[in-house]
């Protein structure tokens, strides 16, 4: 998910508000599938993603901007797996177009099976062996290159589709986030920082785990946990003033009351801290916010941030999802 950088200035002045923008073109017709039973033929697919709303406790009432709503786009060379109820799995790729948080193509005369159904799912996995109720997530390596990106989400925001038959030639599947996505607001000192990091008491966050495409609540199951999560960030530099907006995915988690702590790693080796206790359990299809204003600053290495745990989680301000 890579909106270009028209769209995503003009989305970070909408407070945050990124788009999504498709076109899909076929790249396996998994339609045809259909031995001796009738085919029919498809008229249209349509693409719908809920979108992120925002509900912040953080945040002071005058920033309208931020209740504007949160949407992603889809871009060239994005792609999403699609399962039917039996069969392997076949993919779509994204490729330009027009579209928002809803993508609507010609079916281009493919056919299906009136009694099949099809679950769908983002980020696509190129394995022909992948077991559809065994499909891996993982929230280490995540990085922020620029002050102002938002679009290093789009590869750890896994989602899926309940199942979805053909109703008069069309077919609809609309995409549900399985994550919460994670914004920290800082006010630090002027430099150049490489790394946050979040210490919960407790190993509270999923780093990797799996979900069953099939079920039918797919959640998150984790696989490796820690009391730390992180997000590299590409030496970016900060100005005495001007708050550093991080943004991150992670798994569902729910810190609500523990006194966790927010460490933002300079590049001269001063780490500053903040312990927050955060308000609101972080869920699926929520947002939660974490303003950060009261750093203390030490040299040297902060205990218990172990490096190959990278992802994060927020605190004070929580949005939910338009369904």
């Amino acid at each position: 998910m890579v909106p270009d950088m028209i769209g995503r200035t003009r989305a970070m002045t909408r407070g945050s508000v990124f788009s999504l923008m498709v076109s899909v073109f076929v790249v396996v017709s998994f339609f045809s599938a259909c031995n001796k039973e009738e085919r029919h033929e498809i008229n249209q697919v349509v693409f719908s993603v809920n979108n992120f709303q925002f509900i912040g406790d953080d945040e002071i009432d005058t920033k309208t901007s931020l209740r504007n709503g949160t949407e992603f786009i889809w871009s060239a060379n994005d792609t999403v797996g699609i399962y039917p109820n039996t069969g392997s799995q076949v993919y779509f790729a994204m490729t330009s177009g027009a579209g928002a948080s809803s993508a609507t193509f010609d079916g281009g005369g493919w056919d299906f099976k009136p009694s099949s159904v099809y679950y769908s799912y983002y980020p696509f996995i190129g394995d022909i062996y992948l077991d559809r109720h065994h499909i891996p997530v993982t929230y280490l390596g995540q990085h922020q290159p620029t002050a102002t990106d938002i679009e290093h989400i789009g590869p750890y925001d896994y989602m899926v589709t309940p199942a979805a038959s053909a109703s008069n030639g069309n077919l609809h599947f609309s995409y549900a986030h399985l994550n919460c996505l994670i914004r920290v607001t800082a006010s630090l000192p002027s430099g150049t920082y490489t790394r946050m990091s979040i210490i919960s008491p407790d190993e509270d966050f999923a780093l990797n785990g799996y979900y069953d495409l099939m079920s039918s609540t797919p959640r998150i199951v984790s696989t490796k946990v820690s009391d730390t999560i992180s997000i590299d960030l590409d030496y970016i530099a900060v100005s005495e003033g001007t708050p550093l907006v991080v943004y991150l995915m992670s798994a569902p988690v729910n810190l609500k009351d523990k006194d966790i702590t927010v460490i933002f790693t300079a590049d001269n080796g001063t780490i500053y801290s903040q312990t927050k206790t955060p308000s609101r359990n972080y869920e699926a299809e929520s947002i939660g916010g974490l303003t950060c204003n009261e750093f203390t600053g030490n040299s040297g290495i902060a205990n218990g941030v172990n490096s190959e745990d990278t992802v994060m989680g927020e605190d004070d301000e929580v949005l939910t999802i338009n369904q």
